[in-house]
């Protein structure tokens, strides 16, 4: 179906990819966010890959191709609409466009779940415009919980909203092991940086 082709266009994207082991330690924190002689593992998504290997995946995703209403055939993204990348560049800004009421969230929800089960990321961020767009993220996270368990052999993910008040949790996507989805609002991320506590390095994260 045309949701299964954009999961596996993603998926391709990172081709030859292994799946490793993604944790690393770090220096821990106490309560006052001052540095503990302790060391605390974190687990991030973790890249190997070299540009040209990701600009080759990535023009074999463009190419594949698709039939239009008069027969004729043609690459899915045609050579106009393709970014002019620099030798060297590394393509890691990707768009994946669907109409309205095609199923946009299932698909990237099944998305960061074949991530994660074929290159071992863990971590994943989903950046919402408005409140409203928000609530509806977490709510479909929610109710595909049990679809996700029942398709992937009981695989499980967290989720969560960014929330400044509550930094512990934050702390709490950076250090488990097991599938972690964050949602936060552009808000959170733009605006005054001196506002911005998720760029403060002297957060307790």
């Amino acid at each position: 179906s045309f949701q299964h082709e954009a999961i596996d266009s993603v998926v391709e994207l990172f081709a030859g990819q292994d799946l490793v082991e993604q944790g690393l330690t770090v220096a821990g924190f106490d309560d006052e966010n001052k540095f503990e002689s302790f060391q605390e593992l974190v687990f991030g998504n973790t890249l190997d890959l070299e540009p040209e290997t990701v600009r080759r995946n990535l023009r074999r995703v463009q190419e594949r191709p698709v039939a239009l209403e008069n027969g004729s055939i043609r690459p899915v993204v045609p050579e106009l609409d393709r970014l002019d990348l620099g030798p060297g560049e590394m393509p890691l800004h990707f768009s994946v466009e669907m109409e309205t009421g095609t199923g946009k969230t299932y698909v990237y929800v099944r998305t960061v779940v074949e991530l994660h089960l074929k290159y071992g990321f863990r971590k994943f961020v989903i950046v919402v415009p408005s409140v409203p767009i928000r609530e509806g993220v977490l709510n479909s996270l929610e109710l595909f919980k049990e679809h996700i368990r029942d398709v992937y052999d009981g695989l499980q993910y967290d989720h969560h909203v960014y929330d400044s008040n509550a930094l512990t949790r934050v702390r709490q996507f950076a250090t488990a092991s097991h599938l972690q989805i964050m949602v936060v609002s552009i808000g959170a991320m733009t605006g005054d940086k001196e506002n911005r506590i998720i760029h403060r390095p002297t957060d307790a994260l």
